[in-house]
């Protein structure tokens, strides 16, 4: 349990994050963890969809969840004097869904409709793409959604047996920020929350055997019926506990922040090959990407792909510039500080991280991507950077 007593705004934002996501699945069994997002919305032991529903919305609140890769995260926003009610409904949500069958056949195709959505709009089927172009390991590879198959297969005793195996105590962790009595808030999480499963404690997952990694990085192009080419360039990188993650983290805001950075201002304002261009490092518990992703126009993407390779060469070549570094350290500082303004990132924020053990490197990542010299950064940029070389390569 985390707690962060914000008491500037009467508003209140709780969280449950669940160590489960698409890489606890099999091939089979693929999409259960997104499934169970959709299922426990439709009602618990106490309440049908439309009490949790009028419980949250009464006092002006919102709820939303999402699904990943390693984890499964549900929130609720409220204004405070609707928090109490706010982690009773999440407790309800997580360990005290009724997983009605009538439900999931009415929900099922609502799901299968959601994909036909991702393969209609290019850029999250470019993202999917991606994904699956970058790695090698099955778990890795599929799309969290899961498959129309597996999704198509999957019973309401599979969603129960996922739901009871995954979603304990243990594999749990509940972050709440916001305008509250910390006594008060406790004293509830732990009267909603003794009755969770406990389960077993969390635990890092095992590491990926190195083949996961070492897929001969691939090109792949997806003829789409759009005006634009939208493109992804890139590779995997370490997990997140690795000591690179943050020069990683800069290196991309170092490319793509503002018109002035070397993507923008060459590709973009110079060249005018591409609409749009951007960098970024996506981590991960397991490996996760460094990514160039643009849009442009048909007709131009030879001359992006050329022009960008020789920007990159001449990145390696010639080390980041001070006053890029400090235009970069700057941008972060800034939208660090800005994040932290609201109660929902602070809570976010804080249940993620210690969801993977990793809170205390998280309150030391923004003095560490502060301390960063233009050595370590030309470092870095070489040992990861020069993969773009034959960098896994997606165009929708």
């Amino acid at each position: 349990m985390l707690l962060k007593s914000d008491r500037r705004w009467p508003i209140v934002s709780a969280h449950v994050w669940i160590k489960v996501g698409s890489v606890d699945e099999t091939d089979a069994r693929a999409g259960l963890a997104h499934i169970l997002e959709h299922m426990v919305f439709k009602g618990t032991r106490r309440f049908s969809a439309e009490q949790i529903a009028r419980r949250v919305e009464g006092p002006g609140g919102h709820m939303n969840a999402e699904t990943s890769r390693e984890f499964t995260h549900y929130y609720i926003d409220t204004p405070a004097k609707g928090a109490l009610t706010a982690v009773d409904i999440l407790g309800e949500l997580t360990f005290r869904a009724t997983l009605d069958p009538q439900e999931w056949a009415k929900e099922c195709p609502v799901i299968l409709e959601e994909m036909k959505r991702r393969v209609d709009d290019a850029e999250v089927y470019l993202w999917d793409l991606f994904q699956e172009s970058i790695y090698d390991q099955p778990a890795l590879r599929r799309p969290v959604i899961g498959t129309a198959e597996s999704v198509r297969a999957a019973t309401v005793q599979d969603i129960a047996a996922f739901y009871q195996h995954h979603y304990t105590a243990g594999q749990s962790v509940v972050s709440i920020a916001g305008d509250f009595s910390p006594t008060a808030m406790r004293r509830q999480v732990e009267k909603v929350f003794k009755h969770m499963p406990a389960g077993t404690a969390r635990q890092a997952r095992p590491r990926w055997p190195a083949a996961a990694l070492q897929n001969p990085l691939q090109a792949r192009i997806a003829k789409k019926p759009v005006q634009q080419t939208y493109s992804a360039l890139g590779f995997h990188t370490p997990p997140g506990d690795h000591p690179d993650q943050e020069a990683l983290d800069l290196l991309a805001e170092i490319l793509s922040y503002g018109r002035n950075s070397r993507l923008v201002h060459t590709l973009r304002e110079k060249k005018q090959l591409v609409s749009s261009v951007s960098a970024m490092h996506y981590t991960q518990e397991g490996p996760g990407f460094f990514g160039i992703f643009a849009e442009c126009e048909p007709a131009k993407q030879a001359a992006y792909t050329q022009a960008l390779e020789q920007l990159l060469d001449g990145f390696l070549r010639r080390p980041p510039e001070a006053k890029e570094i400090q235009r970069a350290k700057n941008a972060i500082q800034t939208s660090w500080w800005q994040g932290w303004e609201t109660m929902h990132n602070q809570a976010s924020a804080l249940g993620h991280h210690a969801l993977d053990g990793q809170l205390p490197r998280f309150e030391a990542a923004l003095p560490k991507v502060l301390a960063l010299e233009a050595g370590e950064l030309h470092r870095v940029a070489k040992k990861y950077l020069s993969q773009f070389a034959g960098a896994a390569r997606v165009e929708a």
